[in-house]
């Protein structure tokens, strides 16, 4: 005695929906999975496949670089060589140098008092951060007050700090 048996499924935009007698129900998703394109896979497969490959596509620029660029220690980020010479030079070392406790020391917030340490490291000595790094307000985000604020850079910070890598220390 088949009792009714109810079947919904959805497969990227196409969907099978049956009632009924479960050997009736069994055949038409049969016929419903044929019809589909046998090389279509469902999109959470596909989504899996996408993020994997994501993974292994190194993100940002090359270990090399970074080595090339960058000195690091247990707490600090500081420059190996300082921007090229011009207006925005301690402002430009600054972004770098957010950009280097991202990818070094996995460390998205940089401390100012941190940041201030790696400027003074790489060879720039300043006061206060706020007052020059201003020019780049559309890479950074600040956050907190005084000593207590933070810098983390956005995404076209990210982006514009691996670009003057690229030009600057390859």
């Amino acid at each position: 005695m088949d009792s009714n048996y109810k079947l919904n499924v959805k497969i990227g935009t196409s969907e099978s929906n049956g009632e009924g007698q479960e050997s009736s129900v069994r055949e038409d998703y049969k016929q419903f999975l044929a019809a589909l394109n046998t090389t279509q896979q469902p999109p959470a497969l596909t989504l899996a496949r996408m993020y994997e490959k994501t993974l292994e596509k190194p993100s940002g620029v090359d270990q090399r670089l970074l080595e090339k660029a960058f000195l690091k220690d247990d707490q600090f980020v500081s420059l190996r060589h300082l921007p090229p010479d011009s207006s925005t030079r301690a402002a430009d070392a600054a972004i770098l140098i957010i950009y280097g406790f991202k990818k070094l020391l996995t460390q998205e917030d940089v401390p100012v008092t941190k940041l201030n340490e790696g400027l003074r490291k790489s060879g720039l000595s300043v006061d206060r951060v706020d007052r020059f790094i201003g020019v780049h307000n559309q890479l950074y985000r600040k956050g907190g007050q005084k000593s207590g604020g933070r810098y983390t850079l956005n995404n076209q910070g990210e982006l514009q700090a691996e670009k003057w890598l690229e030009e600057w220390f390859n």
